[in-house]
């Protein structure tokens, strides 16, 4: 009775997109974040793996710092480095990047909240994620769902938007209906009636 749950917001929106300074001429499959722990990245790499080798024409990008030499070793031991790129970019490279993306993965194994999800769904960008913690609360009906420590789950979902562009029409007019939710303006006017009612 204590608690009150107030949302964030996306900084994505009226943000202007611009296209970044590196070669996307093929369909990629976005990651964007930290790949740290538990951002849980090797699974994306096992995740995307028969992705990549069914579709020859599809790369993975990730927004970010530049691979160390771990990551790189994993993506040399699948053949993946040609197969993936990585950029370091400003909020409006970024935006282009989700509205030009097949989808948005986040194989996150917690996140306190997952402000990339609400970037990706006001960019038109479906977003797959992790069933924990608070992603389904976020990202509700407007996301497809995979168990974080199950790659191939995470590589039917990402097939099932690849094939199928009814599914995918269908979860981005969620998402721009399920950005309505969650706004600055909101977040802070309920922080402001909690000060409010407490002092």
């Amino acid at each position: 009775s204590k608690i009150k749950v107030i949302y964030h917001g996306s900084s994505m929106e009226g943000v202007e997109s611009i296209k970044p300074a590196i070669t996307l001429d093929k369909p990629y499959i976005l990651f964007v974040g930290s790949r740290k722990g538990y951002k849980n990245f090797s699974t994306f790499v096992l995740g995307v793996f028969p992705i990549l080798n069914k579709y020859l024409d599809i790369n993975a990008v990730c927004v970010g710092d530049d691979f160390n030499d771990r990551e790189l070793n994993e993506l040399k031991q699948a053949n993946l480095v040609n197969r993936f790129n990585v950029i370091r970019a400003t909020d409006n490279q970024l935006k282009y990047l989700y509205q030009h993306a097949l989808c948005f993965v986040f194989p996150s194994l917690y996140e306190g909240f997952g402000i990339p999800i609400l970037e990706s769904m006001s960019s038109d960008c479906v977003p797959i994620l992790s069933n924990t913690s608070s992603l389904p609360e976020i990202g509700g009906d407007a996301a497809l769902y995979f168990d974080p420590n199950r790659p191939e789950e995470m590589t039917f979902q990402i097939n099932r938007i690849i094939e199928d562009s009814e599914l995918k029409r269908i979860l981005l007019a969620k998402g721009k209906l399920r950005t309505t939710l969650f706004s600055w303006d909101k977040s802070s006017n309920e922080t402001k009636s909690v000060y409010r009612l407490v002092c």
